[in-house]
């Protein structure tokens, strides 16, 4: 059903980009349903034409940056990935989810202390005056399970323990 509904939508969106050439929200959803299609080559440049588009202010733009880390990470191409997040951040140094996913990127990179460090940063960020739509686990139990991995993989139990608890909890 899910791969029938992004089939429309698709074709609605490239009708709607093809009425509306260069407008970020419809390149936005575009790339986005991409994406979901593993179709990351497609969708990195949507979303980076998107960006182009947008102004610093819209709504999109943190996400823009946050989807176009996860495309690169899902295609192993992690030095790009880290490039997307310090360009986000250089905009947005406390976006949860950009924070996320520099711990991820640093992960894959082999920089287990530098991905600890940004997970424990998302933990401490207060949400925001701004529109966000996030998975609320980044804020919580995603966060803490990556923790508890990246812990236990240093042998530092105590500290995954900790982790795996507030995982169960929340």
């Amino acid at each position: 059903v899910r791969k029938k509904k992004l089939e429309r939508d698709s074709q609605l969106l490239m009708q709607d980009n093809a009425e509306h050439p260069d407008d970020p929200f419809i390149l936005f959803n575009l790339g986005s349903i991409y994406q979901e299609q593993n179709r990351q080559r497609d969708a990195i440049p949507l979303f980076r034409r998107s960006l182009e588009l947008s102004q610093p202010t819209d709504s999109i733009v943190r996400k823009l940056y946050t989807l176009i880390t996860q495309c690169h990470n899902q295609l192993d191409e992690f030095d790009k990935g880290m490039l997307a997040v310090r360009e986000g951040r250089s905009i947005f140094p406390d976006d949860v989810e950009l924070l996320f996913q520099e711990g991820v990127t640093l992960r894959n990179l082999g920089d287990i202390h530098g991905a600890i460090n940004a997970w424990e940063r998302v933990l401490t960020i207060p949400v925001g005056d701004h529109f966000a739509s996030i998975n609320p686990g980044i804020r919580s139990y995603l966060t803490r399970q990556n923790l508890a991995v990246a812990f236990q993989e240093l042998k530092r139990y105590g500290d995954a323990e900790l982790h795996w608890r507030a995982v169960v909890e929340e």
